[in-house]
């Protein structure tokens, strides 16, 4: 089940900036009979040029909680903000950079922990191509606040990921565009069973927002 929720203000002729605000909230149920409810709130600012229509600095905030509830009673919480700023250098080229924080509060000591991510982007414009691409490079580490039961340390993982993406905004279907997607992930943690190096493909649709 889930509600959703979305305000476009459209820009006046003199400011060219549109701010859309977004609210979502769902609550799910699977089949280890855990419930989680997961709400956020977004806002992006777009600020526009007249004289090239593909070319908008945008400035994302978004603020989200989740609870998840699980049968032997081990809780979680998690609170989670972003800030994204992407700003275009040129005509044909557009950079933006991320930073996050996530705190994850669990009555199980391997669920709980602090998590700070920062992100930079690329995305090549063409002006005649109706796809768009995009470049993404993040870094991030977290750590566990409980000592686990089975490890005689804390536990400690640092993350380096690269995506790449490719879609078609030009094309729709009930509001989600089909998207190409790759990411490789590399993440290295002080305990040798968390470490992980994978690659993953993507192909279907996704939502811009």
């Amino acid at each position: 089940m889930s509600i959703n929720h979305k305000l476009v203000f459209t820009p006046a002729a003199q400011h060219q900036t549109t701010l859309t605000q977004a609210f979502t909230a769902v609550h799910q149920f699977n089949a280890l009979e855990s419930r989680i409810f997961s709400s956020s709130w977004s806002r992006r600012y777009a600020l526009h040029d007249p004289q090239n229509p593909r070319q908008i600095a945008l400035r994302d905030w978004s603020l989200g909680a989740d609870i998840i509830t699980r049968p032997d009673g081990k809780d979680s919480r998690v609170l989670k903000t972003s800030l994204r700023h992407y700003w275009p250098s040129s005509s044909s080229n557009q950079f933006n950079l991320g930073l996050g924080y996530t705190n994850r509060f669990s009555d199980a000591a391997d669920v709980g922990n602090q998590e700070i991510k920062i992100d930079l982007g690329w995305q090549p414009i063409f002006q005649t191509s109706p796809y768009v691409r995009n470049f993404n490079v993040s870094l991030s580490f977290a750590k566990w606040k409980d000592l686990e039961i089975t490890f005689p340390e804390k536990r400690r993982v640092r993350e380096r990921k690269i995506s790449l993406n490719l879609s078609n905004p030009n094309v729709s279907y009930f509001g989600l565009t089909p998207s190409l997607n790759y990411t490789f992930l590399d993440r290295d943690a002080n305990i040798e069973m968390f470490r992980v190096r994978s690659h993953d493909m993507f192909i279907g649709l996704t939502n811009a927002f």
